[in-house]
């Protein structure tokens, strides 16, 4: 939010509130000091209209009774949501702004076109008037916090570590199925070699035979 002082083009005062705290106290034109009587935060409401609110009060410039006639003066009041508290400060050139309630064509004037330190403001029409051109110092602008970064953990590692786990289970299961292929494997051989015995013995035992009825015979 912004925190501007408000200084009169015509006298060099600036735009303050009264001592009071109360509710209805006066807004008027002061020797410029720079103290939190003179300060007012620019509080946006939309993108054309603001609140004035008083540092030193923390009430808000407002149009007495809703007062929208020449010569109606303004006050401070709490911030309530009525158009009577909004305002539009517009540049028009040279770095001169004119303040102009929401509910009237007419500027925030200082009475009489004093330049008395004390005196009152006012609306009146638009004149184009020194006592109606402002300048805005700005003594104060709260930046806007920068929201907090979440820090992600990377996927990178999730990925790797479901790899691992992947290919762990990928080799049990290759381990798995293999042993029982080998034991398989080598039942058969030791089958084929007791077969192959077998007959080499039923062999020799035929040809012991044949030879024993060949001595026989003889």
């Amino acid at each position: 939010m912004k925190k501007v002082l408000f200084i009169s083009k015509q006298s060099g005062l600036a735009l303050s509130s009264a001592e009071s705290k109360e509710n209805g106290s006066s807004v008027l034109v002061e020797t410029k000091n720079g103290t939190d009587h003179q300060v007012w935060a620019m509080e946006e409401i939309s993108d054309s209209y603001v609140k004035l609110i008083n540092q030193h009060t923390e009430k808000v410039l407002d149009l007495i009774a809703y007062g929208i006639e020449n010569g109606s003066w303004v006050q401070q009041w709490e911030s309530v949501p009525a158009e009577s508290q909004l305002w539009t400060v517009t540049a028009v050139g040279d770095g001169y702004y004119k303040i102009k309630p929401k509910l009237v064509d007419r500027c925030l004037d200082i009475v009489g076109m004093s330049t008395e330190s004390g005196t009152h403001v006012q609306l009146w029409d638009d004149l184009n008037g020194d006592n109606q051109l402002w300048t805005m110092e700005v003594v104060a602008e709260d930046q806007p916090e920068e929201p907090v970064k979440k820090t992600r953990k990377p996927r990178t590692t999730k990925a790797a570590g479901e790899k691992t786990a992947k290919t762990t289970r990928t080799k049990k299961a290759a381990s798995s199925t293999e042993k029982p292929k080998t034991t398989r494997t080598r039942k058969t051989a030791a089958s084929s070699s007791e077969a192959s015995a077998k007959k080499t013995t039923a062999k020799k035992t035929t040809t012991r035979k044949k030879k024993t009825e060949t001595s026989e015979a003889e």
